[in-house]
């Protein structure tokens, strides 16, 4: 497939190029009730029981993404939930994320890349729990940087990270 300009492709035709043995597919609330989540990701499983409508109010049209191994299923969720000039990005891997994760890293480095092309955000931030450390190292892979101290959220230490666009 080839892309002749921005404007005439969505970001998901773009990310799709990034694939290889994933599909990408736009992200559906369901999603996240259809896999097990990654072991460090344990908190997410049944999080529409936990916050009623916590898989509805991430999605943003055109903007949330899954992607899907050969058999159909979900290695990972992700997307950037918008917010005037900035965006707020997420990812919640399945436990088959340790098989794809250089691919997956590829794919989701190629979405925030395109965000600086497709739309009007300055910066991504996202934030990673303290003890995390795989997620402090996949963010920093994904090139965001350590955005100030940690803070607190329901008794869960997190560090926020932002990612330049423009």
């Amino acid at each position: 497939m080839i892309l002749s300009t921005r404007e005439e492709h969505s970001l998901l035709g773009y990310i799709s190029l990034a694939a290889q043995s994933l599909t990408v597919v736009p992200y559906q609330p369901k999603h996240l009730s259809q896999y097990t989540p990654q072991e460090s990701q344990k908190d997410w499983e049944n999080i529409d029981e936990k916050e009623p409508g916590f898989s509805e109010s991430i999605h943003a049209e055109g903007l949330s993404f899954t992607l899907l191994d050969k058999d159909e299923n979900i290695v990972s969720c992700f997307g950037v939930f918008p917010h005037d000039d900035y965006c707020l990005s997420w990812a919640i891997h399945s436990e088959l994320f340790h098989k794809y994760v250089i691919e997956v890293t590829r794919i989701t480095k190629t979405c925030l890349n395109e965000l600086k092309h497709t739309k009007e955000f300055r910066i991504a931030y996202t934030s990673v729990k303290a003890d995390f450390e795989g997620g402090h190292k996949w963010i920093k892979a994904l090139g965001f940087e350590e955005a100030e101290d940690q803070f607190e959220v329901e008794d869960a230490n997190f560090v926020l990270y932002g990612k330049v666009l423009v």
